[in-house]
């Protein structure tokens, strides 16, 4: 098996198990600093950190273990595509099937299926790019600032939420970290 196939099952399964344990990190502990990574309140937008922060901590692991030995074609925009995917794969199923559940309440086991799915088909599409020579140079010098881009606007929707729909706690109707009504 080539060592970045490896790194990619490595890291499937790594951020499976920390965005897991990171679900109830801030409701637990009620740091801030828990709460800037990790859902602090049920709604669809606090969950799309439990796949991002987890993948760019292990994309750090990577960065220094396995890239700067094994140099794969296209590793930045690989991994930039493969994580930004993963929140969009979550928000397709939870919106999908919650359009025909009654009140559009969401079903835990179908939640939990679409994280896993989705870190799964975002892993599987950096691999899929590691493989590709079909980009620039350019292209994956810039792609870091997209991850980039997305962490600043995760961090400041979480202190600062618009009051809009995916961003609401569906249990008592507030949002964001400091529970604005």
């Amino acid at each position: 098996m080539e060592k970045p196939t490896l790194w990619i099952i490595l890291g499937t399964i790594f951020i499976i198990f920390l965005g897991t344990a990171m679900h109830f990190a801030y409701s637990s502990t009620g740091w801030l600093l828990f709460g800037l990574v990790a859902p602090v309140n049920e709604s669809p937008w606090e969950h799309l950190k439990l796949s991002f922060w987890p993948a760019i901590l292990f994309l750090i692991f990577e960065y220094f273990f396995m890239y700067k030995k094994y140099k794969p074609h296209n590793f930045h925009l690989g991994r930039t595509v493969g994580i930004l995917l993963m929140p969009a794969i979550i928000l397709i199923i939870f919106y999908s099937y919650t359009a025909f559940t009654p009140d559009h309440e969401s079903i835990l086991a179908v939640d939990i299926s679409s994280f896993i799915v989705a870190i799964i088909i975002g892993q599987l599409v950096s691999l899929k790019f590691y493989r590709s020579k079909l980009f620039s140079e350019k292209a994956n010098k810039y792609s870091i600032l997209a991850l980039i881009v997305w962490a600043a606007i995760l961090l400041i929707f979480t202190l600062y939420p618009p009051h809009l729909l995916p961003f609401q706690d569906p249990k008592d109707l507030t949002y964001g970290i400091f529970r604005i009504p």
